[in-house]
């Protein structure tokens, strides 16, 4: 089958991984048979899915490992399902809103903030990203000029 990564730590999939396949809000448990990287995508084989059809059910499907079997990030990475959740504030204390979403750039990540029906992009960069606290589930930022439209 093939597989699109959507995170930098392909490299904990590995022959004899076990991993959590998700297809229609069905979880079912699978170890890796095998594993080869591609310039864009992954293609995977299942134990005991030997048969083509089989792999019908797993079309579109996500495939994730338990966070404790990861290896640790480095100091300034973050989960993407941490960081959403977060009530992101100015350095000035004012909230922005709530962190909904993050999607990658060539250069850098977006943050997308949601207040009610506003919706601001906040870029993923040390110049604007102050603080992160897991603890206390926020975020600072020091907007650049115009970012936000605050009233």
């Amino acid at each position: 089958m093939k597989a699109l990564p959507l995170s930098k730590l392909v490299e904990s999939l590995t022959p004899g991984r076990d991993v959590v396949v998700t297809a229609d809000d069905r979880h079912t448990a699978q170890t890796i048979r095998t594993i080869k990287k591609m310039p864009k995508d992954l293609v995977i084989s299942l134990a005991g899915i030997d048969d083509i059809d089989k792999t019908a059910v797993f079309r579109n499907a996500i495939i994730s490992v338990e966070r404790k079997l990861l290896p640790p990030l480095p100091d300034g990475e973050y989960f993407v399902t941490d960081l959403q959740g977060l009530t992101v504030k100015t350095i000035a204390g004012r909230v922005i809103g709530v962190l909904v979403e993050v999607f990658t750039t060539g250069s850098s990540d977006i943050y997308i903030v949601r207040d009610g029906p506003r919706e601001y992009l906040i870029p993923a960069v040390k110049d604007v990203i102050t603080k992160i606290d897991l603890e206390d589930r926020t975020m600072i930022i020091s907007p650049m000029e115009g970012l936000l439209d605050l009233p």
